[in-house]
């Protein structure tokens, strides 16, 4: 029973299942005692609730992964995914489980309702961690988990008003968690402050516990790398190019560097994403598709049988252009603290369009460059009209904590 008193499960049960961001409510909410050390340290996330995208696995859940049979029959999980596990042992407690597009594939299954936006209800949250981007985007919780492997928890996050963030590829552990196309898949998590995403990777990133963080830099000695071809590109939507100029305006006056580049290096990466993505994504579910087709929705097995066209040598070929491009990224962030742009070339639809569709094949025009890059992304709120828009800030790979730091500075130019 949902206690009445507790002010976030009575949001989570009339505000979350409004928005149809909520799978599961945990009540009383998943927690451990454990410390690490001694017991004495302050925990990193101690009392913070979060919501955790269902498709993670938690010990003595059904892991739903937005598809409707998985919610009703999945074994329930003997064990937690290695993320659940160091948050909890942070401190956090898991309230609730959160929606998201099938299998994190592109697509919402036709029988499960659209996670609504919590700015606009008329509009969708995005995908594919829309019900963790809608639930902080509400003010219902202050962070949850998400996953991204072309832009999954950037877009919504930008969709709906929130701070998302993807770390380097590999900062943390993807154990327990449903695979789409491990290559580029990432978890990493959608909140309210960057402190609350730099206190969750200090918990779940042992990597990023071994970044060095630079003493903070004066605005002045930032530089912000801007690929300006991708600007130019005719599909964005033009109120967003012009807030985008305009915030290019006063970082400028407020004493940062701006620079063009150029963007032939990030187009290298992007043409290793499509066919990668769908040719692992068939060797993750195509002996499923093959056995029982009709456990997919009908969008989601259109595009998992997508990847079933790939040829093995079009694969192989697809990760040498990204081998052959990640030697060439130390050279092109060179000179510069970090890159900018939109996050989404347009504003949240009324619907997330699916891969296949002439919408959602730039939709990720901006992020899933950086999931074959493998490098650390965040999105911040902008003010815009008609309604807010995603802000996004690249860093080179493994400066994690830096591209926070730098973040932080930023983010309140932005509102």
């Amino acid at each position: 029973m949902v206690h009445p008193n507790n002010e976030i499960y009575r949001l989570l049960a009339g505000r979350g299942e409004e928005l149809h961001a909520v799978v599961e409510i945990l009540d009383p909410p998943l927690r451990t005692q454990s410390q690490s050390g001694d017991g004495s340290a302050k925990l990193l996330l101690e009392n913070v609730a979060i919501g955790v995208k269902d498709m993670i696995a938690i010990a003595g859940l059904r892991r739903g992964n937005g598809n409707l049979a998985d919610m009703r029959g999945a074994p329930r999980e003997a064990s937690s995914a290695q993320v659940i596990d160091q948050l909890l042992s942070a401190g956090a407690e898991i309230v609730v489980t959160t929606s998201l597009l099938e299998y994190a594939a592109g697509a919402q299954h036709p029988e499960i309702p659209e996670t609504r936006n919590p700015l606009n209800e008329e509009l969708t949250a995005g995908g594919s961690s829309s019900g963790s981007a809608a639930l902080v985007g509400a003010g219902i919780l202050e962070l949850a988990v998400g996953t991204d492997t072309g832009g999954s928890i950037r877009i919504p996050a930008a969709y709906c008003g929130a701070i998302g963030f993807k770390p380097t590829s590999g900062a943390i552990s993807l154990q327990g968690v449903t695979a789409l196309a491990p290559t580029y898949d990432h978890l990493g998590f959608i909140a309210t402050s960057i402190d609350l995403i730099a206190r969750a990777m200090e918990a779940t990133s042992p990597a990023y516990r071994a970044q060095v963080v630079e003493p903070a830099l004066s605005s002045g000695a930032i530089v912000i790398g801007i690929p300006r071809a991708l600007l130019d590109d005719l599909r964005n939507d033009s109120r967003i190019v012009q807030r985008f100029h305009k915030i290019e305006s006063d970082l400028k006056e407020r004493g940062y560097k701006l620079v063009d580049l150029e963007s032939n290096l990030l187009e290298d990466f992007r043409s290793a994403f499509i066919d990668v993505v769908l040719y692992e994504a068939w060797e993750e579910f195509g002996a499923q598709v093959e056995r029982d087709p009709l456990h997919f929705g009908a969008p989601t097995l259109t595009l998992l049988q997508m990847g079933a066209e790939i040829s093995t040598d079009s694969y192989h070929a697809a990760l040498e252009r990204r081998r052959i491009a990640l030697d060439q990224l130390v050279g092109y962030m060179k000179g510069v603290d970090l890159l900018m742009t939109p996050t989404v070339p347009f504003f949240a639809p009324e619907n997330t369009p699916t891969l296949d569709s002439q919408m959602g094949g730039y939709e990720s025009l901006y992020t899933e460059i950086f999931n074959v890059s493998g490098q650390p992304a965040i999105t911040l709120p902008a003010s815009c009209e008609p309604m807010v828009m995603g802000l996004q800030l690249v860093g080179a790979r493994n400066a994690d904590a830096k591209l926070l730091t730098l973040a932080k500075a930023i983010a309140p130019h932005l509102l």
